[in-house]
C-alpha cells in the first residue's frame, strides 16, 4: 500500500517516527462526524501496526464510541460530549471537565485528525509532550503543537490520513476499512428484527433515506418509489437515525407495501450488525453508507453535491450513482444556489438505481 519505506524517508520523517516509536501512550482525537470516524480506522490499525507495543487511546464524538469500543488496537475510547459544550456557560464549564478527563489520560503524545479548535486544546490540555497536527484550520491554533506536519495533497481524506501517517515516519500499510461488529449487538438486533436472521427467503436490502446535511437526501418520494420497485423480489430494512423519524414516515406514507422492517433507534452497533446480515445497502453521502460499507455489504450510494472520489465509501464493494450536470458542483454549501432544487440528485431516477441494482444482482431483481 505505502511508496514509502524507512529507506527512502527524509531526516524529518525520521526524527517525527523515533518520537511516536519511543511514546508509550498516543492519543488520537476524531471528534468530527460519523464517516470522518470511520475513516479513522485505517489510521488507527496502521498505527497499531507500526508500534504494536504502544497503547492507543481515541477521543471521538459522543455517539460514535461503538466505533472503536470493541476495536483490538484500541485501549481506551473516549466520548466527546459535542452537544453539551455548545450550550452557553454551562457548555464553557463542561468543557473544562472535558479537558481535565482528557489530562487524566496522561498521554505521551497526541495526534490532532479534527483541524479545529477543540481539537487543538485537547491535546495541548492533554499533556502529551509531543503533539502533532497538519497545516489545515485556524493558523492560530498551529502555536498549540510541537509539530505541524505538511501534507503533500488534498484527496479523499483516507488518503489523506495515510500521507499524514507517513510523514510522520511511519508506514502506510493499509486503507481497509472494517468494522468489528459485536456478539452482544447482533443479540441485541435479534430482539429488535428478528426477520433479519431469517434463512432462505428473500435477499435482504437496508434503505437509509436520511442524511446530516439535508442537501445530501436523495428525497423521501425517490426513496417510496425505490422501495416498492424492490419489495417484489427483496425484504426491505428501512432505517434512521434518532432525529428520522419524520423522514422515515413520510417514505413509509407513500409506499404501495409494506417493508419489512422500520426503525429510527437503532444504535451505531445495532445498525452495523444489520448491514452484515443483509445483501445490499442503499444511502445518500452520509455517515450511514462508510458503516454499511465496513461490514462487507454491497453498498450503493447516491451522490450529489460531493464527489464520490473526495467523500466515497472505501470499498471494491460499491456502485456510486451521480449526475455531474449542475455548474455548482461541487459544492460544499449547506443551502443549494441551483435554479433546480437539488437538482444533482434530482436527476437520479428510482428506476435508473433499479436498473443499477438489477445489473449487479440480475438473479434478484425485477425483469
Amino acid at each position: 500500500m505505502s511508496t514509502v519505506t524507512t529507506e527512502n524517508m527524509t531526516a524529518e520523517q525520521i526524527a517525527r517516527g523515533a518520537i511516536l516509536r519511543k511514546s508509550r501512550h498516543i492519543l488520537v482525537i476524531q471528534t468530527k462526524f460519523l464517516g470522518d470516524t470511520f475513516w479513522t480506522i485505517p489510521f488507527i490499525e496502521n498505527l497499531h501496526r507500526n508500534l504494536p507495543n504502544t497503547k492507543i487511546s481515541v477521543i471521538v464524538k459522543q455517539g460514535n464510541e461503538a466505533v472503536f469500543s470493541a476495536h483490538p488496537a484500541v485501549a481506551n475510547v473516549v466520548g466527546f460530549p459535542y452537544n453539551d459544550i455548545k450550550k452557553g456557560v454551562a457548555g464553557k464549564l463542561r468543557f473544562l471537565s472535558f479537558l481535565r478527563q482528557v489530562r487524566g489520560l496522561h498521554p505521551d503524545c497526541a495526534i490532532d485528525l479534527t483541524d479545529g479548535d477543540r481539537g487543538a486544546l485537547m491535546s495541548y490540555f492533554s499533556g502529551a509532550r509531543y503533539r502533532f497536527t497538519y497545516p489545515v484550520g485556524k493558523r492560530a491554533r498551529h502555536k498549540l503543537f510541537t509539530h505541524v506536519v505538511p501534507v503533500r495533497e488534498e484527496t479523499h481524506i483516507v488518503k489523506f490520513y495515510a500521507d499524514f501517517l507517513e510523514l510522520m515516519g511511519l508506514i502506510n500499510y493499509t486503507n481497509e476499512i472494517r468494522y468489528h461488529v459485536m456478539p452482544e449487538a447482533l443479540a441485541s438486533l435479534r430482539g429488535k428484527a428478528p426477520a433479519a436472521f431469517a434463512e432462505g427467503g428473500k435477499p435482504k436490502v437496508v434503505i437509509h433515506p436520511g442524511s446530516r446535511v439535508p442537501l445530501h437526501q436523495w428525497g423521501e418520494h425517490n426513496y417510496a418509489r425505490l422501495c416498492d420497485l424492490l419489495s417484489e423480489r427483496f425484504d426491505v430494512f428501512l432505517v434512521g437515525g434518532p432525529g428520522e423519524k419524520g423522514i422515515l414516515d413520510q417514505v413509509v406514507a407513500q409506499l404501495q407495501r409494506p417493508p419489512v422492517f422500520v426503525s429510527h433507534t437503532l444504535s451505531l452497533a445495532e445498525f452495523a450488525a444489520l448491514c452484515s446480515l443483509a445483501d445490499l445497502f442503499v444511502g445518500n453521502d452520509s455517515g450511514p453508507i462508510h458503516v454499511a460499507a465496513s461490514t462487507g455489504i454491497f453498498v450503493f450510494g447516491l451522490y450529489g453535491p460531493t464527489y464520490n472520489e473526495y467523500s466515497g465509501p472505501i470499498t471494491k464493494r460499491k456502485c456510486i450513482i451521480e449526475k455531474r450536470q449542475p455548474p455548482c458542483q461541487p459544492c460544499v454549501r449547506s443551502y443549494c444556489v441551483n435554479d433546480e432544487y437539488r437538482a444533482c440528485l434530482e436527476l437520479i431516477r428510482p428506476e435508473e438505481v433499479m436498473e443499477k441494482i438489477q445489473q449487479q444482482f440480475p438473479g434478484e431483481c425485477i425483469d
